[in-house]
């Protein structure tokens, strides 16, 4: 324990929170490696969405944006972490929309889980599923910008 302006502090707890919040960031990591080509988009199928709800729906709001904020920054220093061992160049990109949309999808998976509503299997689906829509839209809308709407 120690006394700071803040109170007492349990270093290790926070030692503890931090490792659980970095340990999500690279599960995030490994889901982005997991990763399908599509034909049609410039987009790729990953696993790293799946993980981002996981890390919501089981940190909380707060520490499940910590975990994806951690994974943006190590992108953002150049670490290849994003799909396909990308780098930095998928942030400004047509990834980028739902990079950013994992934010949203961890804070609303949190908010779901800290309220309780995905202790039934059900409210946990009806969670993932919302979560992933808003990864969806917040992709989609960013994407509409790099590939051309033909009709």
């Amino acid at each position: 324990m120690t006394t700071s302006a803040l109170g007492t502090v349990d270093l290790r707890n926070v030692a503890f929170q931090a490792a659980i919040v970095v340990g999500f960031a690279a599960a995030i990591v490994v889901g982005a490696q997991i990763s399908v080509p599509l034909p049609w988009t410039p987009v790729p199928l990953t696993g790293q969405s799946l993980v981002v709800v996981l890390a919501g729906m089981m940190l909380g709001a707060r520490r499940g944006m910590a975990a994806v904020a951690t994974y943006i920054l190590a992108g953002m220093a150049g670490l290849p972490v994003f799909a396909n061992f990308g780098n930095m160049v998928s942030l400004w990109g047509p990834t980028s929309g739902y990079l950013f949309g994992f934010f949203a999808a961890a804070a609303a998976a949190g908010f779901a889980a800290e309220r309780g509503l995905t202790r039934h299997w059900s409210g946990a689906f009806l969670t993932a599923f919302f979560a992933q829509l808003i990864i969806i839209i917040c992709g989609a809308f960013v994407l509409q910008g790099f590939v051309p709407f033909e009709s």
